[in-house]
């Protein structure tokens, strides 16, 4: 054995708790959720015999929480768990179950489906009592479109765990995917009771019932799906919260016609956010709250940031900055409205031209050619017009 590793045993019998030492000495795990065991190190699967002292115990990130193993060296310390043959049945399953997950968030190309499927297959075999693995693989079916497949595993699932809510929810989106829509509302009804703190149950039974027409009650569900959540990054095994409760809320509110509460919920997933992980269709469904609400500065401001995340190659890229010009004209501010409609007759995008070209024939200016080509004389024409009050805000209304 290592000098590092028994320096590492040294330290846990010298310095920890009696409690502590007593359970290594016991041979009971001392880790806790989502930590690798003191001693597991940088274990690998090649353990030699006269390690197995180490992995023995049972480590924390393979089998305390069913949530995960997404880091090399924890892989590294769960297969070599796995591979010494030790541990309850339950435990060889959730690091199966752990396994199967680092597999399949493995970044793009380096994810393995088979490998994740192999390992939940292995769980099943390891202890059939264990529904989380059928959970997994009706994921992965559902994902690939295999409806019924997907269905099939649920409810293997549930049939081991009644009330497990992901694979109540998982079940209900497969019917929703089938059209069974009342089936499928049944299931989220059942999920939500299940897990009356998950603010994804709550979201997705929102969804159903406002698909079956109740829009008021739905938003209960959507406010109920806010107020549990967390801020964390939301992503559950093979269920992923996006959009995010607060965007469906603001969606909600907005149908409704709460502005205000829509530009409210809006406002938190900005604001519990850092800006750089803001997505740019949050910063574009603001923009149209903030428009809609009369404050055409902010708005045009949430365009410029949704813009600049897209980039200068988005398809729609022009009509953003269309829309933009108009709302500083609007406002009021000539001068940025200038430059901004500048801009966009530079860019050279035949329908932007057009457009301006049109709105000033319309409006008196008759010097104006309407050929989609630009020229010194248009960019006059279009200062003349920012320059009137009541043309500045006709073409902010108009384009």
């Amino acid at each position: 054995m290592s000098k590092r590793i028994l320096f590492a045993i040294g330290l846990s019998m010298l310095f920890l708790d009696p409690a502590f030492a007593a359970d290594l000495a016991a041979g009971k795990s001392p880790c806790g959720p989502r930590m690798s065991c003191l001693l597991a190190g940088p274990v690998n699967s090649a353990l030699p015999p006269q390690m197995s002292l180490i992995s023995d115990i049972a480590p924390g990130v393979c089998v305390d929480d069913v949530m995960g193993v997404y880091k090399q060296n924890d892989v590294a310390i769960c297969e070599a768990f796995l591979d010494n043959g030790s541990g309850s049945d339950r435990e060889r399953a959730a690091a199966l179950v752990n396994l199967g997950h680092a597999y399949r968030m493995k970044p793009g190309q380096y994810q393995n489906p088979v490998l994740s499927l192999q390992s939940w297959d292995r769980a099943i075999a390891a202890d059939p009592s264990f529904a989380e693995p059928w959970v997994l693989k009706g994921d992965i079916a559902f994902e690939q479109h295999k409806d019924d497949e997907a269905v099939a595993d649920y409810d293997r699932a549930l049939a081991l765990d009644p009330k497990h809510w992901r694979a109540l929810m998982g079940k209900s989106r497969a019917f929703v995917r089938r059209g069974q829509i009342p089936d499928a509302l049944a299931l989220a009804r059942a999920a939500v009771d299940a897990a009356p703190d998950v603010s994804i149950a709550h979201q997705l039974l929102g969804a159903l019932i406002e698909r079956q027409g109740n829009l008021t009650e739905a938003l209960e569900e959507y406010r109920k799906a806010t107020e549990l959540d967390h801020g964390e990054y939301r992503r559950l095994p093979g269920i992923n919260q996006e959009p995010s409760p607060w965007s469906v809320l603001a969606s909600a509110e907005m149908r409704l016609g709460h502005v205000e509460r829509a530009i409210d919920a809006i406002s938190h997933e900005i604001d519990g956010k850092r800006v750089q992980n803001v997505s740019p269709d949050i910063f574009m469904q603001r923009g149209q709250y903030l428009e809609a609400a009369g404050r055409f500065t902010d708005a045009a401001d949430d365009y410029e940031k949704s813009l600049m995340d897209f980039g200068a190659n988005f398809p729609n890229a022009d009509e953003i900055r269309t829309r933009i010009a108009m709302l500083r004209a609007k406002a009021g501010d000539s001068k940025t409205a200038q430059a901004n409609f500048h801009d966009l007759l530079r860019s050279g995008k035949l329908q932007s031209i057009l457009r301006v070209q049109v709105f000033l024939r319309n409006n008196g200016f008759n010097d104006i050619e309407i050929d989609g080509k630009m020229s010194a004389t248009l960019e006059k024409a279009l200062d003349r017009c920012l320059s009137q009050p009541d043309c500045s805000v006709a073409i902010g209304q108009s384009i």
